[in-house]
């Protein structure tokens, strides 16, 4: 995925089958009562106001335009796996969040990027145990998921 900064499109989201997913999709009104969208693929947060310092545009505006409540999405390009095992920890936490009406998709990202900076190799391998569905896209663990590259570009927009 990524936002076209300056173009018509705004961002597209390549999905199964190389179906594309753009702004213009999105605004038919599909996620009217849509509390929460995610597109954790690469650059699928990248936006711009340099030109209009007024507007947001990009993916993530797409989303919140056409009714989404709250938009999480990669700023640059991450690795895969590392996407992979931080997904799966922030999907935990929005799963706790239900019996919490305070507790936001923002909180549950923030938790998510402070797990996943302290992360060592031990933790990793044991979190990949108890989630075997990420043997399929995460191999042998990193030695530092600290690294912001790997945790800072996930942002949350919206409530």
């Amino acid at each position: 995925g990524e936002s076209t900064l300056g173009g018509t499109v705004g961002g597209v989201l390549r999905l199964a089958g190389d179906d594309l997913l753009t702004i213009d999709d999105l605004l038919d009104g599909r996620l009217i009562n849509c509390q929460l969208a995610v597109a954790s693929a690469c650059q699928s947060g990248h936006y711009a106001t340099a030109e209009a310092p007024d507007e947001f545009n990009g993916l993530s505006a797409g989303f919140l335009q056409a009714g989404a409540a709250s938009a999480v999405v990669s700023l640059w390009k991450v690795r895969d796996d590392i996407t992979s095992i931080f997904m799966t920890r922030f999907y935990e936490l929005l799963e706790t969040a239900r019996t919490d009406p305070q507790q936001r998709p923002v909180t549950a990202l923030r938790e998510a990027r402070i797990w996943l900076r302290g992360l060592d190799n031990h933790e990793a391998e044991a979190f990949k145990r108890m989630h075997p569905q990420l043997s399929q896209v995460v191999g042998p663990s990193m030695t530092s998921y600290s690294s912001p590259e790997n945790w800072a570009p996930f942002v949350a927009w919206g409530y």
